[in-house]
C-alpha cells in the first residue's frame, strides 16, 4: 500500500520505486467508494502482461493501492508508467492515410490484437475501448484506464460501466 498526505504541497511517502515507472490514479471523492473493492481486487490479482520482459506493459494495471496517510481512506493506485499518445493522434502523426508506413500499421494492430486477447484469456474485457484509452509509441501498444475495464474474478466480477457508443 503506497500512503500519501493530502496537505497543499505534500509529496508521497513510502511504497514501490515510482521515480519512472509508476504514477499515481487519484479518483476523485465522489467515486472513490464504487471504485475501492474493485481497485483493491485487481491489485490483488494482478494480470498477466504479454509485453516483452524488456518492452512497455501492455497494460497500466493497478499495481499498489494509494491511501491518505493520514485516515488511510482509499484515493486511488499506482500503475505502470506507459508513454506514446492516443491511438487517433498517434494515427494522425505517423500512420498517414496515404503515405504511413504499412509495417508501422501492422504492428500496431498485432499488439493491440495481442493485448486484447490476453485481457480476455484471462477474464477480463475493455468495455470503454477507444482512442483516448489506447496508448501507442512506434507499434508499441498499452491499454490504461484500466479500472474502468470489466474485471471477471473468482469470487467475484467486477462489472464496468462506462462505455462509448460510437465505438
Amino acid at each position: 500500500v503506497y500512503r500519501v498526505t493530502t496537505e497543499e504541497g505534500a509529496t508521497g511517502r513510502g511504497g514501490p520505486d515510482t521515480s519512472d515507472r509508476f504514477v499515481a490514479k487519484v479518483i476523485r471523492d465522489g467515486k472513490r467508494s464504487e471504485k475501492r473493492e474493485k481497485t483493491e481486487a485487481m491489485v490483488r490479482s494482478g494480470i498477466d502482461d504479454p509485453a516483452p520482459a524488456d518492452g512497455e506493459p501492455y497494460f497500466a494495471w493497478p499495481a499498489e493501492v494509494v491511501r491518505d496517510a493520514g485516515t488511510d481512506a482509499f484515493l486511488g493506485y499506482l500503475m505502470p508508467y506507459v508513454g506514446g499518445r492516443d491511438a487517433q493522434k498517434f494515427a494522425s502523426a505517423r500512420l498517414g492515410w496515404d503515405d504511413g508506413p504499412p509495417r508501422l500499421g501492422y504492428l500496431t494492430a498485432l499488439n493491440l490484437s495481442i493485448a486484447i486477447a490476453s485481457l480476455h484469456a484471462q477474464g477480463h474485457a475493455m468495455r470503454d475501448m477507444h482512442h483516448d484509452n489506447v496508448f501507442v509509441d512506434d507499434g508499441d501498444v498499452a491499454l490504461i484506464d484500466c479500472d474502468g475495464f470489466y474485471v471477471g474474478g473468482r469470487r467475484h466480477n467486477y462489472p464496468s460501466r462506462t462505455y462509448y457508443p460510437r465505438y
